[in-house]
């Protein structure tokens, strides 16, 4: 008996798999080519679904349940500032991305970073997750971390705990988000720890996204220490300074939301 070549084999499961195709259309009442366009919606539909569940994933992984609703389109601006630093957000993070995507080893970043500044409850932490939500979306790696919570969790490390993000990563991220600045208590520990952080991703241009309370003029007073504060007497407020001063680097990127603290209107 003769071997069946092999377009024959190929031919043959072809045939198969179109009259299987036909049955399937003529069960669903419908013919051939209306079928093969529902089959490939649904296909879509779960390729969609798919990519929708791989992307809660990217983002639960990145930020904290609290953050994780926060998008451009969530936040409701209550000025026309508030509206301005969005279009700022989201054309800081294009350009993040087309640079990410086409720069050579050698070559700096457009921005080293972006300083969201304004008062407690002013939506800061929200544009900040926010950026962070759409550069996921675009396959972007960040690192996200609450300034206190960070460095506490690291300080559990000394009796046996975990640390959520390491300073290693903090250090290595492509892009590193730092929220609430000027809440972290400054003992001589947390400012050093801080300071390696900044300074070495400053000195290897990888950008960084802060909020924080303070204002230019808070950053200024601090980076020339005028601002008393329980370490600026030893060897640690230098380090204070330091960071300050290393933070008017990326000032030029500072926007100010200039609004109320939207959490009281809640109540």
């Amino acid at each position: 008996m003769r071997e069946r070549s092999t377009k024959e084999i190929l031919d043959g499961i072809t045939a198969k798999m179109r009259e299987q195709e036909a049955a399937d259309a003529a069960e669903a009442g419908v013919d051939v080519e209306t079928w093969r366009e529902q089959v490939a919606a649904m296909d879509r539909a779960e390729a969609e679904q798919a990519a929708a569940v791989a992307l809660t994933r990217r983002v639960n992984a990145v930020l904290p349940s609290r953050l994780r609703g926060m998008t451009f389109e969530t936040y409701e601006a209550p000025n026309a500032s508030c509206a301005d630093a969005v279009v700022q957000c989201q054309t800081w993070c294009a350009d993040y991305h087309r640079w990410a995507l086409t720069h050579k080893l050698d070559e700096s970043p457009p921005s080293l970073g972006m300083m969201l500044s304004g008062n407690p409850g002013a939506g800061k932490t929200h544009l900040a997750a926010s950026m962070v939500r759409a550069l996921t979306e675009l396959g972007m790696r960040c690192v996200f971390i609450d300034i206190p919570e960070f460095l506490a969790s690291i300080r559990s490390t000394f009796d046996g705990g975990t640390a959520v993000v390491t300073v290693e990563q903090a250090i290595l991220a492509p892009l590193l988000v730092m929220d609430d600045l000027g809440a972290e208590r400054e003992t001589p520990w947390a400012v050093e720890t801080l300071y390696v952080i900044i300074n070495k991703r400053l000195s290897e241009n990888r950008p960084m996204i802060f909020t924080t309370n303070l204002l230019f003029a808070d950053i200024a007073d601090r980076a020339e220490g005028k601002v008393s504060t329980a370490i600026s007497d030893d060897g640690s407020g230098l380090y204070l300074r330091r960071i300050y001063s290393r933070l008017r680097e990326i000032t030029g990127s500072l926007l100010i939301l200039d609004a109320p603290d939207y959490r009281a209107t809640m109540n």
